[in-house]
């Protein structure tokens, strides 16, 4: 089977994941999360109070981010995220009214029609639309009813465990944009300070 022609002139979006995502900008790239900062163990009473610096990230992690750029500006992420919108648009081209829980093992048979490229990338791809639409996604899942095949078939249903597993990570995903929301709103807070003090000495 040829390869689907690659779009060109029209790269994907790098948009972050919201409830409404563009119908009409297949595949957007959600910019990466920032890494989680570990706590810092509590120090003895008696020791003195020092401030250390936040671990950064680790040289795994950052091979790992590095690695997934690469793959999100590569050919074949154009290729195969054009495929799904194209070839399959009722389950990959969705608005946050149409989007539909997919099938179990949906990932193997997108592997099947897509012979021309390795299972690796095709899973990959399938992982990177999950997450550009995981908000809208989750709530396809909290809501129930039928998931769907390739062909827009009903196959398989969204259990109650399914169900409250995308309540939960959909909680947790807006819980951490608050922080980060809240933490930005204190580091202007202190750096306006400091600004002010220094003026004022």
């Amino acid at each position: 089977m040829p390869k689907p022609a690659l779009q060109t002139g029209a790269p994907l979006a790098k948009v972050e994941a919201t409830e409404s995502p563009s119908p009409t900008k297949p595949m957007p790239t959600e910019p990466t999360a920032p890494l989680p900062v570990q706590a810092s163990a509590p120090m003895p009473s008696d020791s003195p109070q020092t401030t250390t610096a936040p671990p950064g990230p680790s040289a795994a992690q950052r091979r790992r981010y590095e690695q997934r750029q690469r793959f999100l500006q590569s050919t074949e992420f154009a290729q195969i995220a054009t495929a799904l919108t194209t070839r399959w648009p009722h389950l990959f081209r969705v608005t946050p009214e149409t989007i539909r829980p997919l099938a179990i093992g949906i990932a193997n048979d997108l592997c099947a029609q897509l012979p021309d490229y390795s299972p690796k990338l095709v899973h990959h791809t399938l992982s990177q639309w999950m997450a550009d639409h995981r908000v809208i996604y989750w709530k396809a899942l909290m809501l129930g009813g039928s998931r769907y095949d390739l062909d827009g078939n009903p196959k398989g249903e969204v259990t109650p465990e399914q169900q409250a597993d995308a309540r939960a990570k959909r909680k947790a995903w807006y819980d951490r944009r608050e922080e980060i929301r809240k933490q930005q709103m204190e580091t202007e807070q202190d750096t306006s300070a400091v600004s002010r003090q220094e003026r004022s000495d």
